[in-house]
This record gives structure tokens, C-alpha cells and sequence, in this order.
């Protein structure tokens, strides 16, 4: 029987080793694979029979003490970003939204009451409702506070923009620049991260939908 567990924590812990290195799951998995080491730890004990040993590795040391407060409030951070209870790195689709964080959209007419968000991004470091953009089916939004704390925003129907013109991030320190020109002549941006090939396809999305509004 111990063997099978230990083989089976293993296979998990194989697993879990894997699940790293896909974003979205990546810190659970951190979180995870300490927890599935307990077992073999345990097992390999079993064999050892050795209680000097056990008692030395068992005592937490300053460097134990010093990493925990280090790591600890991290992997807190990483993971409430990764279930998006915090503004994620990275551009995230609109049904990863909390719907708390939907009605404060559609409260505040960011986004019409009657749609719904396909991709969005906060480039707020810890609260989303100090800036945000994205698009919806039919509507293109952006939204941040002013100095004066006060919200602002713009909102424009994919039938009303002239054009839209890309700076991509030459880093990924860099965000992307997305200039929407509607057809007055007006201007807005958005800002997105450019990690990866998600800013590639948010503005592929936009410019379908533009294109489709041109077309008679």
C-alpha cells in the first residue's frame, strides 16, 4: 500500500509540475506540489528509520522563517490574479469577469446593459475600477480616473470608428497602444498588455468588427 501512494503522489506531482507552465493555472500548482511532496516525505522516512535525522530536518531555521514571509504574500497575490480578483497581467476573456465586477461596468454605462464583455484588460495594479478597456460584441470601451479621482471614459459602436492604429510593445515590459479614430476625427486609446499573442488577437477582434460594419 505505500508504495501505490507514493506512486500515485508522484503521478500528481508529475502532473502538477506540468500544469506550471500554463498561466492560468501555474500558482495553484505551486501552491499544490508542496503538499503532494508530504507523503513521499513521509514514506521515505518510513524506510529510513532515522530519527536524528528527521529531527534535524524538521526544525524551521531564520533562512525557513525569512523565505516564508517573502513567498507567502506573493503567492497570495498570484493566486487571487489568477482566479481575477485582482487585474490580471494579462488580457482575459469577458466570462472570466466576477459579476460584481460586471455590474460595476454596466452601473457606471461602460458597457451597454444589453452586452456582454468578450475581452478586457486592467492596467490597474490593484483595483480594477481605476482603469480598464475592452470590447464587446458591438461596442468598444475604455475607462480611468483622472486626477481628480473622478471616472472617465469613452464608448464607441463598432459602426462609428473610422480606423484603428497599433503600436505594439517591442518588450513585454511594454504595453500595447491601441488608437480607436472614430469617424469625427476624435481619438481614444487602449492599453493592453503585449505579453504573448493576445493584444495580436484582441485587435484582430476589433478590426474584424470594424470591417464588418463597413460592408454594405
Amino acid at each position: 500500500m505505500p508504495n501505490a501512494l507514493a506512486i500515485v503522489a508522484w503521478l500528481l506531482l508529475l502532473v502538477l509540475t506540468v500544469t506550471t507552465r500554463f498561466d492560468d493555472y501555474s500558482t495553484f500548482a505551486l501552491c499544490i506540489i508542496p503538499l503532494l511532496w508530504l507523503p513521499l516525505v513521509n514514506y521515505i522516512q518510513h524506510l529510513n528509520q532515522s530519527s536524528d535525522a528527521l529531527a534535524y530536518n524538521s526544525k524551521w531555521r531564520v533562512r525557513n522563517i525569512v523565505i516564508a514571509i517573502i513567498w507567502a504574500p506573493i503567492l497570495f497575490l498570484s493566486l487571487l490574479e489568477e482566479v481575477y480578483l485582482l487585474p490580471s497581467t494579462a488580457i482575459v476573456k469577458g466570462d472570466k469577469l466576477w459579476s460584481f465586477q460586471m455590474q460595476f461596468l454596466k452601473r457606471h454605462q461602460l458597457v451597454p446593459i444589453d452586452e456582454d464583455v468578450l475581452f478586457f484588460y486592467s492596467d490597474a495594479w490593484v483595483d480594477f475600477r481605476n482603469d480598464g478597456n475592452g470590447i464587446s460584441d458591438n461596442y468598444i470601451f475604455s475607462y480611468w480616473k483622472n486626477e481628480q479621482d473622478q471616472l472617465e471614459s469613452n464608448l464607441k459602436h463598432f459602426k462609428d470608428i473610422a480606423s484603428v492604429e497599433v503600436t505594439y510593445g517591442k518588450t513585454q515590459l511594454e504595453n500595447t497602444v491601441i488608437k480607436v479614430i472614430d469617424k469625427q476625427g476624435d481619438h481614444f486609446l487602449l492599453i493592453v498588455d503585449s505579453e504573448g499573442s493576445k493584444d495580436k488577437e484582441l485587435v484582430a477582434q476589433i478590426n474584424r468588427r470594424v470591417n464588418n460594419q463597413k460592408t454594405p
